[in-house]
């Protein structure tokens, strides 16, 4: 007796994606309960205030110099470590995810559209020849006429015709989707740490603490058309420039507006002056790149919907939380974590 039973391929019913939430965890410490840009502020207020005791005994009578010292450089090196371990933790989880899981999700995908897509119909044996004329027997065909028993042929044909007509499930078809979609979006990020480091090269680099304002914006300017080809790519100008966000208020007190923000309506994201006026610090060129990635992720996240998967499409389009509502659920919601991640995957040497 032949017994034929169907399969309903589930591989790949969602997507393997690495999104641990520990990682997260572990960058809220790092960047807010460390606070790398206090940290900076506390550790050269601390080093200029003991360099002014240290010169105040080195000019008294009978005191030899000390041998410690400590320098702003010093505490430049340990805050951008610490940027280190925030961004490592933002961006590993992608590095996981576009080396391991998205591969895998994609050939297993592949695989279980192969296995749907056979029939048992399309294998077929010469049953005679004569001259050139042959003739053709299905594999079905043969071991039906093995099959005795009236009820179990009819059952086996009737099988056999569903194998035939089985299709991919809509979820299976959303997962391989996604993961195509996401390998993409690992190329993108490819491009776009490959256009930064042709864009700003040693020698600007180098230049960028000794140029004025003005001559940094026009880099600022000129990157942000760079990352607005990478995420949209053509000539069109998506997103229509990049502003700069206001130091006061309305009564002219002065206020921290943070690292930068991305706008629905006008198209533009705008950053903190000090990327362009006192680069120093927290406000470093690998700080504006990073942020600047950051924030044209959250235009793309908006406005490059058209081949997106139905699941990261809900998934982005949840009601936004504002870090002055809720922080903690602002700094872990989808659009902030990918943001991050992205930003970090595609500088992944950035300090």
């Amino acid at each position: 007796m032949v017994r034929i039973r169907k399969r309903k391929v589930k591989l790949v019913a969602k997507i393997i994606r690495s999104k641990d939430s520990g990682w997260l965890d572990a960058s809220d410490i790092f960047y807010n309960d460390m606070q790398p840009a206090n940290l900076a502020e506390k550790l050269a207020d601390a080093v200029e205030n003991i360099n002014q005791a240290i010169d105040c005994l080195d000019n008294a009578d009978g005191l030899n110099s000390f041998t410690f010292s400590l320098t702003k450089d010093d505490t430049e090196e340990l805050v951008a470590n610490l940027r280190k371990f925030v961004y490592f933790c933002n961006g590993i989880h992608y590095e996981i995810s576009e080396l391991v899981d998205t591969p895998f999700s994609t050939k297993m995908g592949n695989l279980a559209n192969e296995a749907i897509a056979l029939n048992p119909s399309d294998y077929s044996y010469v049953k005679s020849q004569f001259l050139c004329f042959k003739d053709y027997m299905t594999l079905e065909d043969l071991i039906e006429s093995t099959i005795e028993d009236d009820a179990l042929r009819q059952s086996f044909r009737e099988k056999a015709m569903s194998l035939d007509e089985d299709t991919a499930s809509f979820e299976l078809q959303q997962s391989i989707l996604e993961a195509n979609w996401w390998q993409n979006e690992f190329v993108i990020a490819e491009e776009i740490d490959k256009a930064t480091d042709e864009f700003f090269t040693p020698e600007v680099r180098e230049k960028w603490d000794s140029m004025t304002p003005d001559e940094r914006d026009v880099y600022i300017q000129e990157y942000k058309e760079i990352l607005d080809r990478a995420y949209f790519g053509g000539d069109q100008k998506v997103i229509t420039e990049v502003e700069y966000l206001s130091t006061v208020d309305e009564y002219g007190n002065p206020v921290n507006p943070g690292y930068g923000l991305a706008s629905n309506s006008p198209n533009y994201i705008a950053i903190n002056p000090n990327f362009r006026d006192d680069p120093t610090g927290m406000y470093s060129l690998d700080k504006l790149i990073d942020t600047m990635t950051h924030e044209m992720r959250h235009r793309y996240q908006r406005l490059n919907t058209s081949e997106m998967p139905n699941s990261i499409r809900e998934e982005w389009n949840q009601p936004y939380v504002s870090s002055s509502v809720n922080y903690d659920q602002y700094y872990r919601q989808p659009v902030e974590e990918d943001a991050k991640a992205f930003a970090a995957l595609a500088h992944d040497d950035v300090v």
